[in-house]
């Protein structure tokens, strides 16, 4: 089965996937209610609307549509439905109000056919709890997973006490044309409603398309005290504005880009109690001897009170430049004992090496799949860097081909500079020649092990220029799937389908840029082709198999320093000890009379 991931869509198409949504971090104990919707919607809840017969929609697995069915108007790019909510028990059933199919479920989509359904809106829809009791409750809180595509609409949840008027205690921060994630987890503290015998809630849909699903709704109760870090960056990167691409959090830096770190942190009130003088506090550790080089604080208190948050920064610190792998270790501290501290220190690690650049790290979690229009259409995946020192060259870049992808089928790197308005007239900058895809090359998800793809000579980068590096295939997403691994800054990882359509992604394509590491190890002469090597990262046995059969080879190691450490001939099918080297960051050459090899590993 292939693991897809949700891709947002900046132009008017509906993108397909999945997305896997961290808890937020308010403790997950002290549940006293829960719904996962597998037998239907409670017969003592009241599903009420404005358009008849437009109600909410109960999906379930006897039901038709089923559970394997979102959003089914005619906006849905797909004959058979959009995705399901991607929440823990989805498969069980969920809710759905579906304002596009009422609206328009047989014409075209578009405005001019707006109103041609059987129920037009715009639509009020309001799905009613029965009462709840939470007179042994002092600080309850409200949890639920949610999909929402957003037109013309507001979704919010509202509340009632004791029969009084209703409360609007969440509304959804998507504005006209936005999308949250599929199997966003909200937790609401129902600040008043503590105590109380008789409290309800309603979910409201409000205004016209496209539609709003949920699922997993649970009451649970919240410590007294707890501050929890939601996300956090290493940068002064801010989402989707583009203007701060320069600080876009790498996970590998080479030396001459060290970065001055600028730590930040979202931060929330989890708790029922006010909590004060609340602080973020930052330390950067060297991971070889955890041994701590740098350290700061924010510069002022903060109070939050149940449920509110904000963004704290700290003020900035300068990396090292001296080789190996960092930790930035965040804390928050404050006047009231915590009563959970695993929720509430984060750990942000990177990389400094002598040649290697990334914005991702780790095997693969995911791989694409393109929507209807798009599965033929030829297609590069990538994100974006910045060069923040000059003089820089790219040898190489480095990804992984995931499981799904058809052989023969063929495979390029390219560089283009980026424009943020104009994103379909990419203008290339370099680009390899087309490798062939073997067998040996693809991926099952969990693995890294990497194809690197060179370009034709050393392509030098322009500090301050915005580059997308990518990788593609002129045979279309529907035969070659590119890994995915780790979540993606905001804005920075792409995918663009030949000058007809673009999303952003939210993982990141593994597009591993290495810079001069050939020139800096020895001038070669001979064409240089990937070798796949494996297992990658590994624990020291390295096994190879090169499509080229000459033999023998001679196998040089070098570490990240560009320095040889080891040479060996090796025949194109063997294997090599390397678990008395220290940990960290390889490049292996085997060279042969016409042909050079060249891969890099990881030692873990």
């Amino acid at each position: 089965m292939r693991l897809l991931i949700v891709l947002f869509s900046l132009v008017a198409l509906s993108a397909i996937g999945q997305y896997d949504m961290p808890s937020v971090g308010a403790n997950r104990t002290g549940t006293f209610w829960s719904l996962d919707f597998s037998v239907g919607i409670p017969s003592n809840w009241q599903n009420t609307s404005d358009n008849a017969p437009a109600l909410w929609e109960y999906r379930g697995v006897n039901t038709t549509p089923n559970a394997e069915v979102g959003g089914r108007g005619s906006c849905e790019t797909s004959a058979s439905g959009g995705l399901p909510i991607q929440s823990p028990s989805s498969e069980n059933g969920f809710v759905i109000f579906d304002s596009n199919y009422w609206d328009n479920d047989a014409n075209p989509c578009g405005t001019g056919n707006f109103g041609t359904g059987q129920a037009p809106g715009p639509h009020y829809a309001a799905l009613m709890t029965s009462s709840f009791n939470f007179t042994l409750h002092p600080y309850p809180a409200l949890e639920f997973y949610s999909s929402l595509r957003d037109y013309q609409c507001t979704a919010r949840v509202e509340m009632s006490v004791s029969g009084g008027p209703w409360e609007i205690i969440y509304t959804d921060p998507y504005t006209n044309s936005g999308q949250s994630e599929n199997g966003q987890l909200i937790q609401i503290p129902l600040t008043g409603a503590g105590g109380e015998p008789d409290v309800r809630f309603q979910f409201v849909f409000d205004g016209l398309y496209y539609f709003w699903m949920i699922d997993d709704i649970r009451l649970f109760d919240l410590l007294e005290t707890d501050i929890a870090i939601l996300n956090s960056s290493s940068t002064d990167f801010i989402s989707n504005d583009y203007l701060t691409f320069p600080f876009l959090p790498y996970t590998v830096y080479p030396d001459e880009m060290a970065p001055l770190l600028s730590p930040r942190a979202t931060i929330r009130n989890t708790g029922g109690l006010t909590q004060s003088e609340i602080r973020l506090n930052a330390s950067l550790e060297r991971v070889a001897d955890n041994l701590g080089v740098a350290g700061a604080a924010s510069l002022a208190d903060y109070v939050l009170d149940p449920g509110e948050e904000t963004v704290i920064d700290v003020p900035s610190i300068q990396s090292p430049s001296e080789l190996g792998g960092y930790n930035l270790v965040l804390y928050t501290t404050q006047s009231q004992a915590d009563e959970d501290l695993s929720n509430n220190r984060t750990v942000i690690r990177y990389d400094i090496t002598a040649s290697n650049w990334a914005i991702e790290s780790g095997p693969i979690t995911a791989s694409y799949y393109p929507p209807d229009p798009y599965v033929n259409v030829p297609y590069v995946a990538g994100n974006i860097f910045v060069p923040s020192a000059p003089g820089m060259t790219l040898e190489s870049i480095s990804t992984t081909i995931a499981n799904g992808t058809s052989t023969p089928s063929s495979i390029f790197a390219a560089v283009y500079t980026f424009h943020p308005e104009d994103i379909l007239n990419l203008t290339l900058v370099a680009q390899s020649s087309l490798v062939e895809v073997s067998p040996s090359m693809i991926n099952t998800f969990g693995q890294e092990n990497l194809t690197t793809l060179f370009f034709t000579s050393p392509v030098t980068l322009e500090e301050g220029e915005t580059y997308f590096m990518a990788v593609g295939s002129p045979d279309g997403g529907d035969d070659v799937q590119f890994g995915l691994s780790s979540a993606a800054p905001a804005g920075a990882s792409w995918l663009v389908f030949d000058n007809t359509g673009f999303f952003t992604l939210t993982k990141s394509p593994m597009v591993r840029c290495n810079l001069g590491t050939l020139a800096s190890i020895e001038q070669q002469t001979t064409p240089k082709f990937a070798a796949n090597v494996y297992p990658n990262p590994s624990i020291g046995l390295i096994q190879w198999t090169l499509p080229e059969q000459q033999e023998p080879y001679t196998l040089d190691v070098y570490d990240i320093s560009g320095k040889k450490i080891m040479t060996k001939v090796v025949q194109a099918a063997d294997q090599i000890d390397l678990s008395l080297l220290p940990r960290g960051y390889y490049s292996l050459m085997h060279q042969g009379e016409n042909h050079c090899f060249y891969s890099k590993i990881i030692l873990n």
